[in-house]
C-alpha cells in the first residue's frame, strides 16, 4: 500500500489518498480482478477500480503490477457521497451468521471496523445481522429493505456466480466491505479480492463444475445466512433470477 498522507497530510493523486499495489497473486493471467471490477463499475456496482504500472525501484524495473483503488473514505465518498458511516470489511470469518447481542466481542474477530476506531460502535452491523438471521421469511423482504441496499447486493451476488468467484461471500465467506450510508441509513456492499474468480478458486469443484455453475450455489448454506435465507424469501429468490437473466445478457453482449 502507497499511502499518500502518511508523512505529510493532504495529498493525493487524482483525489485518491492510498494506492493498492497487487502482483496478481494466483492469476498468471494478470486480468481476472480487473475484468470483474471493470464489469461491476459498468454496471454502477461500488467496487475499487483498477489499472496497470511499471514498478521502478531505484531505476531498476520491478515488473508489472496491477494498481487496486483502496476501499477507504475517499471511495465511500465518490459512491456514497458521504464517508461518515461505518465501514466493516468482512474478514477473516465474515459469514454474517448470528452470535447474540449480549456484546459487540462476539463479532470483533470475523470483522474488521476500518474507520470511526474512537467510538468503536458496532451496533448498527449487530443489527443487521440480526435482521438477517432471526427475521421471518414472510417478512424478510420488509425488514432487509431498511436496512440493506438489496438491489445492489443482488446484483453483485450474481457477478460472483456468474464470473466463478468462490473466494467471495458465496463460497469461503469473506472478502467484502459494508458501508453504513449515512444519507439512506442502509448498508451497502462492496467488492473486493477478485484475484481468484473465473475459477481461480475452486472450493473442491471440478473444472467441469466451476463452468457450469449451479445459478443458486452456496457453498454451506447454514452458514451463509444473508443469501441462504434470501432464495427461501419469494420476493427475493425472483428479484435473483431477474438480476442474473439481466446481467447474463448484458455480458453476452460484450
Amino acid at each position: 500500500i502507497l499511502d499518500f498522507n502518511e508523512f505529510i497530510a493532504g495529498q493525493d493523486i487524482h483525489g485518491l489518498k492510498k494506492l493498492n499495489f497487487n502482483n496478481f497473486f494466483k492469476d498468471p493471467s494478470f486480468m481476472r480482478e480487473k475484468l470483474v471490477n471493470d464489469f461491476l463499475t459498468a454496471h454502477q456496482l461500488p467496487a475499487p477500480r483498477v489499472t496497470y504500472c511499471n514498478v521502478y525501484m531505484n531505476g531498476q524495473l520491478w515488473g508489472l503490477y496491477g494498481i487496486v483503488e483502496a476501499i477507504d473514505d475517499e471511495f465511500c465518498d465518490h459512491w456514497f457521497s458521504n464517508q461518515d458511516g461505518n465501514l466493516f470489511k468482512g474478514d477473516p470469518h465474515g459469514d454474517l451468521r448470528w452470535k447474540g447481542s449480549a456484546t459487540q466481542s462476539l463479532y470483533e474477530p470475523d470483522y474488521e471496523l476500518k474507520n470511526n476506531s474512537t467510538a468503536n460502535n458496532w451496533s448498527d452491523l449487530v443489527a443487521l445481522i440480526d435482521a438477517i438471521n432471526n427475521t421471518p421469511s414472510a417478512s424478510l423482504y420488509s425488514v432487509l429493505e431498511t436496512k440493506m441496499n438489496t438491489n445492489n447486493f443482488i446484483r453483485q451476488w450474481v457477478v460472483m456466480n456468474m464470473f466463478s468467484s468462490l473466494d467471495s461471500y458465496i463460497g469461503s465467506g469473506h472478502n467484502y466491505y459494508i458501508y453504513h450510508d449515512t444519507i439512506t441509513d442502509r448498508f451497502e456492499w462492496v467488492a473486493w479480492d477478485n484475484n481468484e474468480t473465473f475459477g481461480g478458486f475452486k472450493m473442491g469443484l471440478s473444472t467441469a463444475q466451476l463452468k457450469n455453475l449451479d445459478l443458486f450455489y452456496l457453498s454451506t448454506p447454514a452458514s451463509r445466512p444473508l443469501v441462504n435465507n434470501m432464495l427461501n424469501n419469494t420476493q427475493y429468490k425472483t428479484l435473483y433470477q431477474q438480476a442474473y437473466c439481466e446481467l447474463k445478457q448484458d455480458m453476452s453482449n460484450v
